[in-house]
């Protein structure tokens, strides 16, 4: 059965446009012009959270980019508990997550953050 959390996520936010080609997170986070990240920022807080218990409730950050590129451009990255990157294994989790077209689709995201690769236990309930 699809989790209650998925099914909050997929819900409590935009969802990515479709049509849209999928964006992935890199060594900058998701960068692309701000139009297309409405949804990407929303998911990006919610990752945050997510890889906050699994890193048993240390804080995580989030990073609003836009330095010295044309206004239009902006970016989002994760800061682990340790002040660097988003460890490289919950790369690919970011970029999956933040493409997901469907709550199934979070679903087994989660399922695998905290399950599968890089994960840190079973998936917290409510």
């Amino acid at each position: 059965a699809m989790s209650d959390l998925a099914q909050a996520i997929y819900g409590g936010g935009p969802v990515p446009e479709e049509g849209k080609p999928p964006i992935a997170y890199g060594t900058a986070g998701f960068r692309a012009k701000a139009e297309t990240l409405r949804c990407v920022m929303y998911r990006v807080g919610c990752l945050a959270a997510l890889r906050s218990l699994q890193q048993q409730n240390k804080a995580v950050g989030v990073v609003v980019t836009a330095s010295h590129n044309p206004e239009q451009d902006n970016g989002v990255k994760i800061v682990d508990p340790s002040g660097g990157m988003l460890e490289a294994s919950w790369e690919g989790h970011a970029t999956g997550f933040a493409n997901a077209r469907s709550p199934s689709e979070v679903d087994a995201i989660l399922q695998s953050m905290f399950e599968g690769g890089g994960g840190g236990g079973p998936l917290p309930q409510k």
